[in-house]
């Protein structure tokens, strides 16, 4: 999240191009599921097959992305 402007809010969610509801998918196949980049992307691919494959993947490693930046944070 950036500081905010006057009256401004904060779009987290257009920043890192995925919903809350994404998060949560993404976050319950990390942990519960145990599924690395390669084993999410092959679930979601199946999952959301109305999507194009390159746009799952997208969503992927940018999931992985923002994870390993901000993992320090959750101890």
């Amino acid at each position: 999240l950036r500081p905010t402007e006057d009256g401004e809010e904060q779009v987290d969610e257009t920043e890192m191009g995925m919903t809350y509801e994404e998060l949560s998918i993404f976050g319950r196949l990390r942990k519960l599921s145990k599924c690395g980049p390669v084993s999410m992307f092959e679930v979601l691919l199946r999952r959301w097959s109305h999507l194009n494959p390159e746009i799952v993947a997208t969503k992927v490693k940018n999931f992985f992305r923002y994870y390993a930046i901000n993992r320090h944070k959750m101890t």
